[in-house]
């Protein structure tokens, strides 16, 4: 089995179009994750290969046509969520609080507030 390289299905445009265009029962959950990646891709003490990751990851969130089809309700998120999940979980070394922050502003107003699950080996 091959494996497809999502980085090209990336740019800034098309994610702030996925962005705004997602239906609301995608969820606050997919939203904050994107978001975060978004902002730790435009950090410049984001290593370079944290940043290819990224843009393989918001890559395979933007092309609605992946593991599970985006527009399948209830469940079209479910993959691109536990994938961004699972890398964040990678780089969540350099989630500081002005991260946080910038990705609370970008939320909608309904994802504002709720409070994400953070690994309990916090330093």
């Amino acid at each position: 089995m091959s494996k497809k390289d999502y980085s090209s299905s990336y740019s800034e445009d098309s994610f702030w179009n996925k962005i705004t265009r997602m239906p609301g029962d995608a969820g606050c959950a997919v939203l904050r994750a994107a978001c975060t990646l978004y902002v730790l891709l435009r950090e410049s003490s984001t290593p370079v290969w944290a940043k290819i990751a990224i843009i393989g990851a918001l890559g395979y969130f933007i092309f609605p046509l992946d593991a599970i089809p985006d527009i399948l309700p209830g469940i079209g998120y479910a993959d691109d969520l536990a994938m961004m999940t699972l890398l964040l979980g990678q780089l969540y070394a350099f989630i500081n609080q002005d991260i946080k922050d910038q990705v609370e502003s970008m939320l909608p107003e309904k994802c504002r507030g709720i409070i994400s699950v953070e690994p309990s080996y916090k330093s």
